[in-house]
């Protein structure tokens, strides 16, 4: 049975072993971007936790896809420079801290 990260929003802060869930989202999305994949969209409501609480990300399916791709989603879970065209590509990684530090703030506190 799943669940997704929008379970463990609470109406306060959140349980200590949140941050055990935090940590296991990050040593997921590493392991996909060293292996050179490409996830969908980042949200609470996507990132699904198994019994365990291990995650589950959402994958595009596309094995000639690469970590430069970057999966667009909601826009409150979206970088800043997802918005911008200057040219210049986008870190997947670095849209990826923005969009878990907004997520788990979220969580932290309580409050979407």
């Amino acid at each position: 049975m799943y669940h997704n990260l929008t379970a463990h929003l609470g109406d306060g802060p959140a349980d200590p072993s949140v941050l055990q869930i935090f940590r296991r989202v990050l040593e997921a999305l590493e392991a996909i971007h060293a292996a050179g994949r490409s996830h969908g969209p980042l949200s609470s409501q996507t990132i699904r936790l198994d019994d365990s609480d291990r995650p589950h990300i959402p994958s595009l399916n596309r094995a000639h896809e690469t970590a430069d791709t970057i999966a667009f989603g909601s826009a409150k879970y979206s970088a800043p420079e997802a918005f911008v065209d200057n040219g210049e590509s986008s870190s997947c990684e670095t849209a990826d801290c923005y969009v878990l530090g907004f997520m788990f703030y979220e969580i932290l506190i309580g409050k979407h």
